[in-house]
């Protein structure tokens, strides 16, 4: 390596300068294939093929699996090759074509999973099983996602791909199960998402040409679908981008791409919105709309079926995970509305049903419509369309809703008065007003024979 500056012997094991790209000092001399690599602080944890690293100065016999600060004491020593490292607190775990660890001690049956203490290498208790090849491992919390080539894995049967419980040792694949058409041998993931990759036909049930993407919840496919034409063997994914490598040298719309390697953004996802609900009397600020994904240019609205969208301004991508915009809800249709974003290359997300759109609601002084006494409201609608609203009576006994006062049309730029005499008789009322655009309200109070009378205009929070 490092061939067009200064040649540096490097046996399938090195460490670059990330500035530069020039090999540093650290040379782990190992004797055979190494597929996977996981790092702890110093400690940097490698499996593959070999039986020997640290060739060049001492030699030491590790089996497949090593741990390197110079080569440390840590050797789980595995009777076949290992594909997968992951790590999550003090525990290593490994997948593989092994069936056998602990070989020089005390020797533990794994069937191609296992985990590991990160201190001396000694098998832990968890032992989900696979039938077959375990070829890429993810952690999260407390569940291991696996992909290979099995067919049984954690004590249930699994296509392909699978999600185990650190809790439970054994029968511990989860009811997670979307199932992937072919051989998984990568994996990767970004926050809800997790990205599949290698000789694959479907994922989650659907058609992907190698790679694709399920949800963590329920692991239904994602609508990403770059469709590669080749075997793809490793993925990487960050909160806007997704980069893959295999033998691929064509494939779908994509950000950047190279022969066997492609940089891909990656679908937005969107997980929550703060506030989560406003009235339709006005604008509402959204302080934080949460995801992924999110790109410089998104576009953010407010769906409905069978109504138009509702499209957010001053919309400011705070970062891949944090929007920040507003909605004009004046008039909008009160209820559950979907929460859409779209970057700019076209991909989107939507939260189904996460914000909500109250009905404007204005509070009526009190009346009465006892002893000879009238009281009326007065509805102005001061926009440009149709608004409806209901009157809701709060009486001494309780809420009422008359039937002749719900869904009442107020035209656009007209004003209703509404006798509430006509439809109850109590000495204490007062009226809530449900619309659903902009109104402005008020409250007229006569005397007996109208001798006198008063006027107040209603309170909207």
């Amino acid at each position: 390596m490092n061939q067009g500056t200064t040649p540096r012997t490097r046996n399938r094991l090195a460490a670059f300068n990330s500035a530069t790209g020039a090999a540093t000092a650290w040379n782990p001399d190992v004797e055979n294939t190494v597929y996977a690599l996981a790092r702890s602080g110093n400690t940097v944890y490698a499996g593959g093929e070999f039986i020997s690293v640290n060739q060049g100065t001492t030699p030491r016999t590790r089996n497949r699996l090593a741990a390197f600060n110079s080569a440390t004491a840590w050797n789980p020593d595995a009777n076949g090759s290992v594909y997968s490292l992951a790590l999550s607190g003090s525990t290593v775990y490994a997948g593989g074509a092994f069936t056998t660890v602990n070989q020089s001690t005390i020797p533990q049956a794994r069937s191609h999973i296992a985990a590991f203490n990160n201190t001396n290498g000694t098998a832990t208790a968890w032992n989900p099983g696979a039938d077959a090849s375990v070829n890429s491992l993810v952690p999260s919390g407390t569940i291991i996602y696996a992909g290979g080539a099995f067919t049984t894995i954690g004590g249930k049967s699994r296509s392909s791909i699978a999600a185990l419980d650190t809790g439970l040792n054994t029968n511990n694949a989860t009811a997670w199960n979307p199932g992937a058409g072919g051989v998984v041998y990568t994996l990767a993931l970004s926050g809800e998402t997790l990205y599949v990759g290698g000789n694959l036909n479907t994922i989650g049930g659907q058609p992907r040409g190698y790679m694709g993407a399920v949800s963590t919840s329920p692991g239904a496919a994602t609508a990403w679908n770059p469709s590669a034409y080749n075997y793809v063997y490793a993925l990487a994914a960050s909160d806007t981008y997704v980069l893959a490598g295999g033998d691929f040298e064509e494939l779908g719309p994509e950000v950047e791409r190279h022969p066997h390697l492609a940089v891909f953004a990656s679908p937005p996802t969107v997980t929550s919105i703060t506030p989560s609900s406003g009235a339709n009397a006005g604008a509402v600020h959204i302080t934080d709309l949460a995801g992924s994904g999110f790109c410089y240019g998104a576009a953010v609205s407010l769906r409905r079926a069978g109504l138009p969208d509702i499209a957010a301004t001053d919309v400011t991508v705070v970062s891949g995970v944090s929007i920040t915009c507003s909605f004009d809800l004046a008039g909008a249709q009160p209820g559950a509305w979907d929460v859409v974003v779209i970057n700019a290359d076209g991909q989107s997300g939507a939260l189904p049903g996460g914000f909500t759109v109250e009905p404007a609601v204005w509070y009526l002084a009190e009346g009465c419509t006892e002893g000879g006494m009238e009281t009326w409201v007065l509805v102005q609608n001061p926009g440009s369309s149709p608004v409806t609203v209901d009157l809701v009576l709060q009486t001494s006994s309780g809420e009422q809703r008359p039937e002749n006062l719900q869904d009442q049309e107020i035209a656009a730029g007209s004003r209703r008065s509404f006798n509430l005499g006509e439809h109850i008789t109590d000495w204490n009322l007062s009226t809530k007003v449900e619309a659903t655009g902009q109104v402005i309200c008020e409250r007229a109070m006569y005397g007996p024979g109208r001798v006198w009378a008063h006027d107040s205009i209603g309170y909207s929070p």
